[in-house]
């Protein structure tokens, strides 16, 4: 307040007694304040596959009168190292572990570890059973399919040789140059037959692909019971021939549903008419992996643990007759 108009201005309680009896009015006043709250987001992600990006997601809260502030957490990803490893015994099992993905973070790394299965080998079954022929149908090869050619004749036939052995292949150039033939030789291929017996045991549950990519001049799969016994050319799975009518062999491949620790009998003939003979055989499990190959163009290959003659539990699958005692 003013005290006398002496131009000045005074505030309770120092106030110039000869003002004091002036009247002073107060006014109650409250001052409007108005609090920001920012509610940072939280973010989660989570991952069930193999370098996956995994996208996160936010929330947020706020009050009414209040203004939100958010952040959105950088994209992660989560890097996995499979190990498989071989395990045997008496009985079959699937593990997977996995370590560490509860604290995963951006850039971190764990590991997965898978474990297969594997048949029993301790009965020495290891391997693929064949035996080998001399072509009785030489030169038929020509005619498209080869029709002259009956591998069931081969059944009460004593091979030329025969053991055992950890891959399917063949080939020669036509040359007449001698090779060995799953260590035998060096012989004349030119007129071979070759007939293989063999059981795989599914180390996974899922689809399994036997593949015939290219035969020079014929080549035979059966699958199941009838491989063992009653096999004929009519009731062959796959049949894959070379004919100079066909200016790009096209790979033939059957698919089968194995459930884990099971067996399947397969059994492959093959034939070269004359000249130049190739043999490729090829499969694969559920996931992508090779279970028995062949090199291309040579006599070489290679077979997994999962590749056996028979299955040492005889309730789990019977021995291929013994050869030239076939039926």
């Amino acid at each position: 307040m003013t005290c006398g108009n002496d131009g000045l201005l005074y505030f309770a309680p120092t106030i110039p007694s000869t003002c004091a009896w002036v009247p002073l009015y107060y006014v109650s006043s409250t001052s409007a304040s108005v609090s920001a709250s920012s509610v940072a987001s939280t973010t989660s992600s989570s991952s069930s596959s193999s370098s996956s990006s995994v996208a996160p997601t936010t929330s947020s809260t706020s009050s009414s009168v209040a203004p939100t502030t958010s952040s959105v957490a950088a994209q992660a990803t989560v890097s996995f190292t499979t190990v498989t490893t071989a395990w045997t015994g008496t009985f079959t099992t699937t593990t997977t572990a996995v370590s560490g993905l509860a604290a995963t973070v951006a850039g971190a790394t764990t590991t997965v570890t898978v474990v297969y299965p594997t048949p029993v080998t301790t009965c020495g079954n290891q391997g693929i059973n064949f035996a080998a022929y001399t072509n009785k149908y030489s030169g038929g090869q020509a005619t498209y399919g080869y029709p002259s050619f009956s591998p069931e004749a081969y059944k009460k036939v004593s091979p030329w040789f025969s053991d055992d052995t950890t891959y399917i292949a063949e080939s020669n150039d036509g040359s007449g140059t001698k090779i060995n033939v799953y260590g035998y030789g060096p012989l004349d291929a030119s007129t071979l037959v070759l007939d293989h017996t063999f059981y795989l045991f599914a180390s996974q549950t899922g689809y399994y692909s036997l593949n015939v990519p290219y035969t020079d001049d014929i080549q035979f799969v059966w699958v199941g019971s009838k491989a063992v016994t009653g096999w004929t050319r009519a009731n062959a799975d796959i049949t894959q021939f070379w004919s100079s009518q066909i200016a790009t062999q096209t790979p033939q491949t059957l698919a089968y549903y194995l459930t884990v620790g099971t067996y399947l009998p397969i059994r492959t003939l093959f034939a070269n008419g004359g000249g130049q003979g190739d043999l490729r055989f090829n499969i694969y499990a559920p996931d992508g992996t090779s279970v028995l190959s062949s090199n291309a163009g040579q006599n070489s290959g290679v077979s997994s643990v999962d590749i056996v003659e028979f299955p040492c539990n005889s309730a789990l699958g019977a021995q291929f007759p013994a050869w030239g005692k076939e039926t």
